[in-house]
């Protein structure tokens, strides 16, 4: 369940956890975290080099990303790397093309958490 506010929910009740109200990233996925999502609690945002070796290329390529991503989000990834020159920004992915582009860290876009540490 969504709510206007955020997606992270408490997992004790129907209510949704005042902390987490107006989710940051960080928040989403301390959220994750705290309830071992999948029973991990290693979860991150990847780096954009991380997001693009997700990403596949092919131009004639089946759908198999899809296997491992049956819900792929559609638009902009953010990333956990900053852009250089100002701290309102990251690098984010465009789903559909594999390009990548600065995106507004004030605006909702979608998130893919990874587990381990960067590669």
């Amino acid at each position: 369940p969504i709510s206007q506010y955020c997606a992270a929910p408490l997992y004790t009740s129907a209510s949704y956890n005042t902390q987490f109200r107006y989710c940051s990233t960080e928040n989403y996925i301390l959220q994750m975290n705290s309830t071992s999502i999948s029973g991990f609690k290693d979860w991150r945002l990847p780096t954009i080099s991380e997001l693009q070796s997700l990403h596949n290329f092919a131009v004639d390529a089946d759908d198999s990303l899809s296997t491992y991503f049956p819900n792929e989000p559609t638009g902009q990834l953010l990333s956990s790397t900053p852009y250089a020159d100002g701290e309102g920004a990251v690098w984010c992915l465009n789903t559909a093309t594999g390009q990548t582009k600065l995106c507004n860290k004030n605006l909702p876009y979608n998130i893919r958490a990874v587990r381990g540490g960067a590669q």
